[in-house]
């Protein structure tokens, strides 16, 4: 048994595809299609590249045992994908890619986001190991029955002049997530779309969607409401916007999206549509200190 950096990307996504089928190894930030996660490995994956941001275990020259790091170079941070393992050693194997993968990367990194199903309790178990927080729990809802729904709404596509109001209200109401206002504005393409409800020049709610239409896939990534503007179907209408845009798209098989398991009152509303809850996940942060060095200084009688 030996550690060393991935030999065959295409081994590795279909390694992540298979073994994230199942709940007891799932971990939230990587699919479980091997196509999808070989393009999001090679194209969007880490600032550092993948060549650098995985290790694998083999025995016999069989992968028994994957991390990566999916990390943000100017936030010094990273979003943990694993471990992902078929050992009885589990928790040796882990801590020993661990260790590998973080003297691998060039830089030190001060936060880790960890992100795994209820029922992965081997990664809930590496998690305290590794003194994390934590956070909330988030359920997985998903709407496969996509019919057209008729929209009678004020919701447009957003234009520059209101980014500001939604940079504002983003970090407000998500004020500890994956993407700031900012980097959703940057997100913004053909098929990425920020829709707003706006009311006398004021913004009353926003939803951001994400499309691959490769993969006939769709998530709602955010949606909120200003507090002024909740309890008055500006939430549902936001919704319905995003369901009728998603399904603009020929094939589209299934929308995902994700939710504190605790807000209720969203909850309610993704209910109301259609959608049905596909898992819970348990999210996780590791707080490491930054390196301070030391520098001294010896003069050594020098004037």
């Amino acid at each position: 048994m030996y550690v060393s950096s991935i030999l065959k990307i295409e081994e590795v996504a279909a390694f992540i595809a298979n073994m994230n089928k199942d709940a007891t190894h799932h971990v939230g930030y990587c699919g479980d299609e091997k196509e999808e996660l070989l393009q999001t490995i090679i194209h969007d994956f880490s600032d550092i590249g993948w060549e650098q941001s995985f290790v694998a275990t083999y025995e016999n020259n069989n992968l028994i045992g994957l991390l990566g790091f999916d990390v943000d170079e100017v936030k010094k941070c990273a979003e943990i994908w694993g471990p992902f393992i078929i050992a009885e050693n589990w928790e040796e194997v882990a801590l020993h890619m661990w260790k590998e993968l973080i003297e691998k990367v060039p830089f030190h990194i001060e936060r880790f986001y960890g992100f795994y199903h209820v029922e992965n309790n081997n990664c809930a178990r590496l998690m305290r190991n590794l003194h994390a927080k934590e956070q909330g729990r988030h359920s997985i809802l998903v709407l496969n029955n996509i019919v057209e729904h008729r929209i009678i709404c004020n919701v447009e596509e957003a234009l520059p002049q209101v980014f500001e109001q939604f940079i504002a209200l983003h970090n407000h109401v998500f004020s500890n997530t994956y993407y700031d206002g900012n980097e959703i504005i940057e997100r913004l393409s053909n098929t990425n779309k920020l829709f707003v409800s706006m009311k006398n020049d004021k913004l009353e709610g926003y939803v951001y969607v994400e499309v691959n239409p490769e993969f006939q896939e769709a998530n709602i990534e955010f949606i909120a409401t200003a507090e002024n503007s909740r309890r008055k179907g500006v939430g549902e209408r936001l919704l319905q916007k995003a369901i009728q845009y998603i399904i603009s798209f020929q094939g589209m098989k299934e929308i995902e999206l994700c939710l504190n398991t605790n807000n209720d009152r969203a909850m309610k509303l993704y209910k109301k549509v259609g959608f049905e809850e596909k898992a819970c996940l348990q999210h996780y942060i590791i707080e490491r200190k930054p390196i301070r060095m030391k520098i001294i200084f010896h003069t050594n009688g020098f004037y």
